[in-house]
């Protein structure tokens, strides 16, 4: 019986040993992630996906860095390869602007599992005065159970200003015999609108540039067939520039065509 007992305490202890040698020598950092830049944008071309190396129509599931609709607010998209990181214990969000001296403002503003692909930074509404037409730089940090962790590279965007949606209005009811009319009143000085419909399920339909200059009116007749039961999704998107990443997202409307 005392012979079984130290064999099991030699066991126990065997492998206690292991995990604490295992762990204290885990110095290897996780595998770098991919942040996305800024890709495109509904209704574009396609683009190169640089991380997957492929071809890809870009929406808003799919483009990298971009605004969104329901806020000013900034979405942040990543991935990573996993074979070697079983170990991950979640990632921290860093945001930080620039002036003529460099970078200020550097600060953590989330951390989250590291199980996620995306976040949204909602913190911008703490700057109201700062959150449109200011660049915000972004880098994620991936953490690991040891306390390793790998930077990311930095992206960028600007939020522009939303344009404000008259008609049609939010769940509005329109004949199918009547022309579609999509109107809006513009917000600061982008270089162009871009109207876009969506299927209920936000699959993206059509879309029609409006290209800023003092005879827009800020008004289009819609040059596509709506399909009579069906509902629909709207907004308008501004573009400030081609040169840096930014832009703006109207929130969404909603209507739908009956006979």
């Amino acid at each position: 019986m005392e012979k079984y007992l130290l064999i099991v305490l030699i066991t126990l202890m065997l492998i206690s040993c292991a995990g604490s040698d295992s762990n204290d020598s885990d110095s290897i950092p996780p595998e770098k992630p991919f942040l996305y830049p800024h890709l495109g944008d509904t209704g574009d071309g396609e683009v190169l996906n640089p991380f997957s190396n492929q071809m890809i129509q870009p929406n808003d599931n799919n483009n990298g860095i971009d605004a969104v609709p329901d806020g000013n607010w900034i979405r942040l998209m990543w991935d990573w390869e996993f074979q070697n990181d079983i170990d991950l214990s979640g990632i921290n969000i860093h945001r930080y602007r620039m002036d003529n001296s460099g970078i200020i403002d550097l600060r953590h503003i989330a951390s989250i599992e590291s199980e996620n692909f995306q976040y949204i930074d909602m913190t911008l509404d703490n700057s109201p005065g700062q959150a449109i037409s200011t660049t915000w730089y972004y880098f994620i940090e991936v953490l690991d159970q040891s306390g390793n962790s790998t930077l990311s590279d930095t992206v960028s965007y600007k939020l522009s200003f939303k344009p404000l949606l008259d008609s049609p209005a939010n769940e509005a009811i329109l004949q199918a015999d009547q022309s579609i009319i999509f109107s809006w009143e513009p917000i600061g000085l982008p270089l162009f609108y871009r109207v876009i419909v969506f299927d209920e399920d936000h699959n993206y339909l059509w879309k029609y540039d409006e290209y800023q200059t003092e005879e827009s009116e800020f008004s289009i007749v819609a040059d596509f067939f709506f399909t009579v039961g069906n509902s629909y999704i709207w907004r308008v998107d501004a573009f400030e520039n081609l040169v840096e990443p930014s832009g703006s997202e109207s929130v969404e409307r909603t209507f739908t065509i009956s006979n």
